[in-house]
């Protein structure tokens, strides 16, 4: 055997607890050219440090586990500690230059459904603050430091106008209190603020695959916290109430709808799968490790509004693919799911014997009844939700035709408050609309609303000619065309931390289409024992472990 291959064969590597030796079993020496043999060196180093990164990997989760534990706990007995805490984790990683790590905590932080004795946040001045709100602060100062685009500037510079237009109309011609205005101005400028991250964050697809990682293990520590919650081992933060119509003399049912941080996370994850499904990369079944989550969160918050919104994504995913493959796999899809939850409806009361069968069946029926059976027009009209929207509805309008133009700016009570003082129906519902556009129109008018238009549908529209060989923008795309239907019923910019999902999906738009070097690949989208990963060109950005001396990090390439 020649010198340079004895030396690569007798190199140790980990394989169990000793290196290997070569021995005569080994077969005869061949003397390969040494360009070959750096080749084979190199491919068998780095299988040597993926495996080290790999256990690296498994010590870093743990010691997360365990660190997790004791906050939670630290959280039970003194909360202002915790808060301490996180806010020198936020500042030590800006210090230390771990800054982008910011970006999936603040996702973990957004979307993740927690029991009612976890802290989520602290008070200041009278107002609450959301802990993913500082992640948010430190995501933020890690995006602007990173080169823009000029469609991102365009986008950010017209809702930075239209938040001055009615911050400015609020303040001088209308006169409204200092708290009113910022509690409007709040949320939506959350929302422009992750606009320019999720801009940032996209061209760093090392980045994109740890946020994938997050909302993933998100998902399921919401939905497992949710199933917990539906049993009734546990209570869960957010709004819990029977999941049946609000209906006159009709509030009493045996199954509870949740709505917390992770819903409409969920929904856009959903969305994501589907709109991926429909392109024809991966099939709602190979994404399950994200879609099974966020089916059971969806499933367990009884929403009418989320069968538009993945209704309006598979509408736009096959219109922005253009091919009758994509209409093919949409309407089969489409069958498929009618046909899945007939046998689930037609079983479930069958299981009523069978340990858990009777909470399957209740879930069922009351899905059945108050999202399927709530979409006729009969039960619409008995529906006393439907007929406070049209309230709602009534007055905007009417504060609309006295300002149709600039609107009465933002801290505008449209309507007279109810209830007593530190209810949602005295303190936010006189400010507060469901249908975020004519909530636009009655604060800022017609101007108002155009810029906004301007700055969501306006990177839609131009996207069309890209989609076809960028499959990213599909999904993001198709996603954020969803969630704008949504916000006709649900006013997800004026959320938290709903306005941060809507504005990481249009920061992602804008991220995608103006990439240098756009993900052009027909499997620039697939599965890799089970991890969703992104391949730029010729070059793979995969979502497991790393090297963990490669010169560039894991999350700049």
């Amino acid at each position: 055997m020649c010198a340079p291959v004895r030396r690569m064969v007798a190199q140790p590597y980990l394989k169990g607890n000793a290196p290997h030796r070569p021995s005569k079993s080994d077969g005869p020496a061949i003397c390969w050219h040494p360009t070959i043999q750096t080749a084979l060196a190199d491919v068998r180093r780095c299988r040597d440090l993926q495996l080290l990164g790999s256990y690296h990997q498994c010590m870093w989760m743990l010691g997360g586990v365990v660190v997790a534990l004791a906050l939670t706990a630290a959280a039970l007995q003194y909360p202002a500690l915790v808060v301490v805490l996180l806010i020198a984790t936020v500042g030590s990683l800006l210090l230390l230059g771990r800054s982008h790590l910011t970006v999936p905590l603040t996702i973990i932080a957004a979307a993740t459904a927690l029991p009612a004795f976890v802290p989520t946040g602290f008070s200041v001045g009278g107002f609450s603050v959301r802990v993913y709100e500082l992640l948010l602060v430190g995501a933020f100062f890690w995006a602007i430091a990173q080169p823009a685009r000029n469609t991102t500037l365009r986008t950010v510079v017209v809702l930075l106008l239209w938040l001055l237009l009615g911050t400015a109309t609020a303040w001088v011609a209308a006169g409204a209190q200092l708290v009113r205005i910022v509690g409007d101005v709040r949320y939506p400028a959350e929302m422009v603020m992750a606009v320019i991250v999720a801009a940032a964050a996209v061209a760093k697809p090392g980045l994109v695959a740890a946020c994938m990682r997050a909302m993933r293990f998100s998902l399921w520590i919401s939905a497992s916290v949710i199933a917990l919650a539906s049993a009734g081992l546990i209570s869960i933060a957010g709004r819990s109430e029977a999941a049946s119509l609000f209906e006159s003399g009709n509030d009493s049912g045996t199954a509870t709808r949740f709505l917390t941080d992770a819903t409409f996370f969920a929904l856009a994850t959903l969305a994501v799968c589907t709109a991926i499904a429909v392109d024809g990369r991966i099939s709602l079944l190979r994404s399950w490790s994200w879609s099974v989550p966020a089916i059971l969160t969806l499933l367990l918050a009884f929403s009418r509004n989320h069968l538009l919104g993945i209704g309006v994504t598979v509408i736009c995913a096959v219109l922005l693919v253009r091919s009758w493959g994509a209409f093919r796999r949409a309407f089969a899809g489409a069958i498929l799911v009618a046909g899945v939850a007939g046998v689930i409806v037609t079983a479930a009361p069958l299981l009523s014997d069978v340990p858990g069968g009777s909470w399957f069946a209740s879930q069922v029926s009351a899905y059945s009844s108050r999202v399927v059976g709530g979409l006729r027009s009969d039960a619409l009209a008995r529906d006393s939700s439907a007929a406070y929207r049209e309230h709602e509805l009534g007055n905007l309008r009417a504060a609309f035709d006295t300002a149709p133009a600039i609107g009465h700016g933002f801290g505008y009570a449209y309507q007279a408050p109810r209830g007593e003082k530190g209810t949602f129906w005295y303190d936010r519902a006189p400010y507060y609309s469901h249908n975020f556009y004519w909530w636009t129109l009655a604060k800022t008018g017609v101007v108002g609303l155009t810029l906004v238009l301007l700055a969501m549908l306006g990177p839609l529209l131009s996207s069309v000619r890209q989609t076809s060989r960028n499959p990213q923008l599909v999904c993001v795309a198709a996603t954020l065309a969803g969630l704008l239907a949504v916000a006709w019923f649900a006013p997800l910019p004026l959320e938290a931390p709903n306005s941060l999902l809507i504005g990481s999906f249009l920061g992602a738009v804008l991220g995608f289409a103006s990439t240098p070097h756009p993900y052009k690949s027909r499997n620039s989208i697939r599965e890799d024992g089970g991890e969703l990963v992104l391949n730029r060109s010729a070059s793979l950005v995969h979502a497991g472990p790393r090297p963990p001396n490669s010169l560039a990090g894991p999350y700049e390439r």
